[in-house]
């Protein structure tokens, strides 16, 4: 299964391929057959592995090979000098497999790659690669029926490098005959049918007779039917640019039916086709040992990866969940000697939409303060699995913290909070899920990181937003009250329920399962006139105020009746009134992010944070 896995920061694209847990053989062979074929540039560079355990039951291998073409996708556009410098590419890849006793084996239009700004070629696909050996037995037939050899379609098990020429013989012939396929029948006896109406009869059953192929007499007695055509017959006005006579004779020298008799990788690279290739151009591997330099990036997964000596990429491993949510979960992926940590948010594939969404949200806040930084994503085509790629943070959970915070603690860890949101906010977008389980905190250094932003919108004066947000306990009065135009001011309520629990060392303090009991709760403590108020002013119905008729006489409770001996060194007035400006019923008077910063439970504490 193939994914992409894009850098944030220099927008660089990668190409990786995925192995579920349960074939450990695969990748090990893939890993083995890229690291003896390094040195040629058209043979993709292991930048990094990724070795996964359940729940991410995936093996990655990372290469160089990201936002390429396929060389079905721009075959038709190709000029007869693109054609002879793709091709000749592929023969030096070809030549390098095969003087290391590698068959490749799915050589075709799909495992061809082409950067096309770089005029580079690069053979991919190397999951169904055997070493040759004379006499060797070969099960598996892994390319497709158009690419396939004689001897493959005929069942034969021992096969040589010649499966690969045939195949670059049909898609060099696909090419320049602008073709889809240059032999095209749908099942095997159709498509030895085709290649017999272009061959003939007699070579192909000569080669049968000489190799001990058996062929039923219904296929024997149609290809006797067939004379020699030749491949000229393909040629057209369409494509006469290209389907030069030494293009065609190349096609001619790779597709024939004894496999003995096809013109090797080393000996095609002579031919006068590529006459007037400048060889040295394609030999040096200058280009592939160049770093790259992003600081703390996803391209630090792939820094050392040209390196020459073998196996010099970095190996991450997966050392599980750390966390987990309503559309993903988050792992902890470590490098070698922990050498690099990243924390790997998880979607599936039914919540795509998540990611991209999430990924817009993390580009712009890019520099903000307090916000875990996105390093890049991971993105499968047909793959269930998909991530964003974050810097790890190591944690402690709210719950296991917040009771023994001093004031000096709560004050750094809010201020930080507010931070994030006034950097957000001053970009536009609204978090609408702020909760302590949405933020990192890093205790041993009091640092604290606002993440996840799958709820986040972009604010617009007056727009209606999907009320359906936010987290029970957290969520502000207008989110409760199914109000829909929005404001930065949801992020603030969450904020003052945080620094509640913090000065009054309780978990929440508006612990409700549902929205129906935290508003009723929330009326509790800032009274029934609040809510009053608020329908009145935002034009909201005596329905916001049905559920709340047993609180019609509620007064605003004063929060310093929940002081107590356990929390008096902490509940300060000034951490009190900070609370009070933040934890208002109406919107529009809480403090703005940037407002509660300058306020002096904060202030005076604001060296301590470094």
């Amino acid at each position: 299964m193939d994914l992409r896995i894009k850098d944030c920061n220099q927008q660089t694209e990668y190409w990786a391929r995925a192995y579920k847990m349960g074939e450990p053989r695969r990748p090990r062979n893939v890993i083995a057959t890229l690291n003896k074929l390094q040195k040629c540039p058209q043979i993709p560079k292991i930048l990094a592995t990724i070795t996964g355990r359940e729940p991410i039951p995936m093996n990655l291998i990372v290469t160089d090979c990201g936002e390429l073409a396929k060389w079905g996708d721009i075959s038709g556009k190709m000029t007869s000098a693109d054609i002879q410098h793709y091709a000749y590419q592929l023969f030096i890849a070809l030549d390098a497999c095969h003087s290391q006793n590698i068959i490749h084996g799915t050589v075709n239009t799909s495992s061809l790659l082409i950067d096309e700004t770089k005029k580079l070629l690069k053979l991919t696909e190397w999951d169904d690669t055997e070493e040759y050996e004379d006499g060797k037995v070969h099960w598996t037939i892994p390319n497709s029926l158009y690419f396939q050899s004689p001897e493959l379609l005929f069942g034969v098990k021992q096969y040589d490098y010649g499966v690969d020429l045939w195949a670059a013989g049909c898609v060099i012939a696909s090419t320049i005959f602008k073709v889809p396929y240059i032999f095209d029948g749908r099942t095997r006896n159709q498509q030895v049918s085709r290649i017999a109406r272009v061959l003939g009869n007699e070579q192909l059953l000569e080669y049968a007779e000489e190799f001990q192929i058996s062929i039923s007499k219904r296929l024997r007695k149609r290809i006797r039917s067939f004379r020699e055509r030749g491949f000229h017959t393909f040629k057209t006005e369409n494509c006469e640019q290209v389907a030069t006579e030494d293009a065609i004779d190349l096609v001619q020298k790779l597709l024939v039916y004894n496999h003995t008799k096809r013109i090797k990788a080393k000996e095609a690279l002579k031919l006068p086709y590529f006459s007037e290739i400048q060889k040295e151009n394609y030999l040096s591997t200058e280009n592939t040992n160049k770093k790259c330099s992003t600081e703390q990036s996803i391209v630090e997964l792939i820094e050392d990866a040209s390196q020459p000596d073998k196996d010099s990429y970095p190996k991450f491993s997966n050392h599980g969940r750390i966390g987990s949510g309503a559309t993903g979960s988050v792992y902890h992926v470590k490098g070698p000697e922990n050498s690099h940590n990243f924390a790997v948010k998880t979607f599936e594939s039914a919540e795509r939409h998540n990611l991209w969404a999430e990924l817009r949200f993390l580009k712009y806040l890019d520099g903000c303060p307090n916000t875990n930084r996105c390093l890049g994503y991971i993105m499968g085509e047909t793959m269930r699995l998909q991530c964003l790629i974050f810097e790890f943070i190591p944690t402690h959970q709210w719950g296991d913290i917040f009771y023994d915070l001093a004031e000096e603690d709560i004050a750094i860890y809010v201020r930080q909070m507010l931070l994030a949101l006034q950097g957000c906010h001053s970009r536009g977008i609204m978090h609408r899920d702020v909760k302590p389980s949405n933020m990192l905190f890093d205790h041993h250094r009091r640092k604290v990181y606002l993440t996840d932003w799958g709820h986040a919108a972009f604010y617009k004066e007056g727009a209606i937003y999907n009320t359906s947000v936010g987290t029970p306990r957290y969520c502000s009065p207008e989110v409760l009250l199914n109000y829909p135009k929005h404001t930065y001011a949801i992020d603030i309520w969450p904020i003052g329920c945080i620094l509640a629990s913090a000065i009054f060392r309780v978990r929440y303090i508006i612990d409700g399962i549902t929205r129906e009991s935290d508003l009723l709760l929330t009326v509790k403590l800032l009274g029934i006139n609040s809510l009053r108020n608020f329908c009145k002013k935002y034009g909201i119905g005596s329905s916001g105020l049905s559920d709340c008729e047993e609180l019609l006489d509620r007064q605003r409770t004063d929060w310093k009746k929940l002081i107590t001996e356990a929390n008096a060194s902490v509940a300060t007035d000034e951490a009190i009134d900070l609370l009070d400006k933040l934890l208002v019923f109406d919107p529009e008077l809480r403090l703005t992010a940037s407002e509660a910063l300058k306020h002096p439970f904060l202030n005076k504490f604001q060296h301590s944070d470094a």
